[in-house]
Parts: structure tokens; C-alpha cells; sequence
């Protein structure tokens, strides 16, 4: 279990081919404040040391599964670490490919037809999915909220004090008002999450 305002780190695992569909899911869970770890440089298929590292170190993986997905052996080698460790994967379909076993009979997220403008019905689900593995409810409902909708977003906020998107608020409203933030606690063990652009 998390400690409170501590977030979880997801890392999504794509094919190249499908790298601009990584990089927008990426910044739509970073707007959610969930910790996410992409490497964006990724130009090879191979599974080395370093991405077995990387793998073992997230708590939670994300792999989306596509025609190009499914042919590849660095995303096949990631997803094999994530399926190995219970309660750490979750799936998506970018398109109706169904990967190969063991992954073909776990649960899948929908994420067909995803757009900058576009949210699919999948999207809300994978976020409930990584937010209860956080003990984070109502994320459903903050994605939900409009432009116009700042009370309603206020009330989310005061509703859940200790979600990370709550905090982050409440730090920006700090440094607005001048006030300093409070020395960071050590986390003496605690594997860090490095997010990358």
C-alpha cells in the first residue's frame, strides 16, 4: 500500500510503431498525477539488462497490445516480467489483435480509437484499474468534470485531501500564497520512479 501522497510507478509498454499512442496515454495519467516512467528513446527490439531492470522496478505495468505489439519480442520479454508478478499488469487493445498466451486470456482494456480529443470508455477503466491499486477513488468522476466545473472540482479536492491530485493543488496554491513547502521526507529503501521525456 502506498504511503499517502506517495504515487505508484506505471511504466507502458508499447511497440515503436505505436509510440505517439504511448506518449499520449503517458501525459493523460501524468495530468492524473500518476508516476509514469517512459523511455521515449526506445529505438531497438531488445529486451537487455536495462529494461529487465526497469520492468522489475515499476510496481505497476502497462502494456498496450496492437498488431505491432503483438510481433514484438521486447514488448512480449516486459509483459512476461509484469505477468510474473502478481497484481503488477494491466492491458489495453489499441486495435483487435489478441496477443498470444499467457496474455491472451487476461482482461484487456479497450483503448480503440483513442484520440487527443477522443476518450474511450477503456480509458476510464484502466485509470479506476491503476487508481484502486493505489486505494485513489473518484478519478472516474475528476475526469468527468468540464472546464466550467470549478466548484465541483473544488469539492473533489476537499473530498480526497490526500490523493496526489489534491496535494499538487494545494502545493500550487501554496507557492501562489508565498508559503514555502515543508522539508521532503526521506524515503530510506523506497526504489525511486525518474519520469523521462
Amino acid at each position: 500500500v502506498p504511503v499517502t501522497g506517495v504515487q505508484t510507478c506505471a511504466l507502458p509498454i508499447s511497440a515503436i510503431e505505436d509510440r505517439d499512442m504511448a506518449k499520449l496515454i503517458a501525459r493523460r495519467l501524468r495530468a492524473l498525477k500518476f508516476k509514469v516512467w517512459f523511455d521515449q528513446k526506445q529505438t531497438d527490439n531488445v529486451f537487455d539488462a536495462k529494461d529487465a531492470r526497469n520492468a522489475g522496478n515499476s510496481e505497476s505495468m502497462l502494456v498496450l497490445w496492437s498488431e505491432h505489439a503483438a510481433r514484438s519480442d521486447w514488448v512480449r520479454a516486459a509483459a512476461s516480467i509484469g505477468h510474473s508478478r502478481p497484481g503488477m499488469l494491466a492491458q489495453t487493445s489499441l486495435d483487435k489483435t489478441i496477443p498470444y498466451e499467457p496474455f491472451k486470456s487476461d482482461k484487456r482494456y479497450s483503448l480503440e480509437g483513442m484520440t487527443s480529443r477522443k476518450t474511450p470508455e477503456g480509458f476510464y477503466q484502466v485509470v479506476e484499474d491503476l487508481g484502486q491499486r493505489q486505494n485513489r477513488t473518484g478519478l472516474r468522476e475528476w475526469m468527468d468534470f468540464g472546464s466550467k466545473d470549478d466548484e465541483e472540482r473544488d469539492d473533489w479536492l476537499a473530498a480526497h485531501p490526500e490523493d496526489p491530485l489534491a496535494l499538487d493543488a494545494k502545493a500550487k496554491r501554496d507557492k501562489a500564497m508565498g508559503i514555502k513547502p515543508p522539508p521532503a521526507a526521506s524515503e530510506i529503501g523506497r526504489a525511486s520512479c525518474r519520469e523521462r521525456v
